[in-house]
């Protein structure tokens, strides 16, 4: 277990103890070159306090926006991300 997945699970633990709503996004593929790997996630909190990172720090404004919607909603969302575009 890598110490940041080590981190989102103890961030993830206190979140549920504490009964703080938070969303999970994950890479799940990728096409092209990226500064993070399939499999890296991040933990969003209902304010916004991010653990982890989905990017080299150019999508995780958009992820958290997005998160709001799953935390209103319920519903699991799919997310596609072209990096040639700043968001």
């Amino acid at each position: 277990m890598t110490h940041e997945f080590r981190t989102l699970i103890q961030t993830a633990y206190t979140y549920f103890q504490t009964d703080t709503a938070c969303v999970m996004a994950s890479v799940v593929a990728l096409d092209g070159s990226s500064y993070r790997k399939p499999g890296v996630r991040m933990l969003i909190a209902e304010n916004g306090t991010m653990t982890g990172a989905v990017s080299g720090g150019c999508v995780e404004k958009e992820v958290v926006f997005q998160a709001q919607e799953v935390f209103e909603t319920g519903k699991a969302k799919m997310m596609t991300y072209d990096g040639r575009y700043r968001l």
